[in-house]
């Protein structure tokens, strides 16, 4: 259930030109990100490999 409210909501945005920003620590969630950024005790960590 959760997971098709989300991608409806991915759609929705998709469709609108809006962004989504999601939190996660969960790898699988973040795997279906387009673009993903990786923090570290709060700051972005440069060193670490961002998918784009």
């Amino acid at each position: 259930m959760l997971f098709r409210s989300s991608r409806r909501c991915e759609e929705s945005a998709d469709r609108s030109g809006q962004t989504i920003v999601i939190i996660t620590h969960d790898p699988a969630v973040a795997a279906r990100a387009q673009r993903t950024l990786v923090m570290r005790d709060g700051v972005l960590d440069a060193g670490a490999k961002a998918r784009t």
